[in-house]
Order: structure tokens, then sequence, then C-alpha cells
């Protein structure tokens, strides 16, 4: 992943999740197909990067996936993609509250 690093992946309320695909992955992307197109959608989110333990949080429909740009480290626009996703389930409060505190930015 040759972005820069951007927090913009975050629980909304306690069913909705906001996320970023990497960088050059726009909507057209085949890595992107794979994910909308997929039977089951299982979410697992990482507090930070510097974690290396994955929480998981159950599975997801997408709600919305659009086509946005962020720019690289070499300030060239390149594509993403932006996804709503709505959890099956709700998140737990305590985990929903730990995952949102001390989010390095």
């Amino acid at each position: 992943d040759d972005g820069k690093p951007d927090y913009a992946d975050a629980f909304e309320d306690n069913l909705i999740f906001k996320w970023d695909s990497q960088i050059g992955k726009g909507l057209d992307s085949s890595y992107m197909k794979d994910v909308l197109g997929a039977d089951r959608k299982h979410l697992f989110v990482k507090k930070s990067d510097a974690e290396t333990s994955f929480y998981y949080m159950g599975q997801f429909d997408v709600l919305e996936a659009r086509n946005a740009q962020k720019e690289d480290n070499r300030g060239r626009m390149q594509p993403i993609t932006k996804v709503t996703m709505k959890m099956h389930h709700a998140v737990r409060e305590d985990l929903l509250r730990y995952l949102q505190s001390h989010i390095t930015a």
C-alpha cells in the first residue's frame, strides 16, 4: 500500500461502517468486484496499523459503493472506492468504544 495513511475507516454507529479502499482500487477494479460480489462479507478491523490483532465484527451488506479519489504519496490523484457497510448485527458497545478510543491520526 503506497498510499498515505488515512483513518477514514470508522464506525458511524454500531451498525454502519465507512471504509475507503486502498489507493488504486476503484469501483471497476477486479479487487472491488470481488469484495462487492462476495456472497458473504465478513468485517475484520484492527485498532491501528501498529496493532497486529484483528477483531471479527461480523457479516455486513454494502449499502453504497462509489468512486472517489485520494492523493498518493507522489501527489497524484488515484482512484479509490468509498464503501458504506451495514452490519447484520449491532457491534457490542464495549468493543465499539475500545476501537474508537485513542485512534492515531
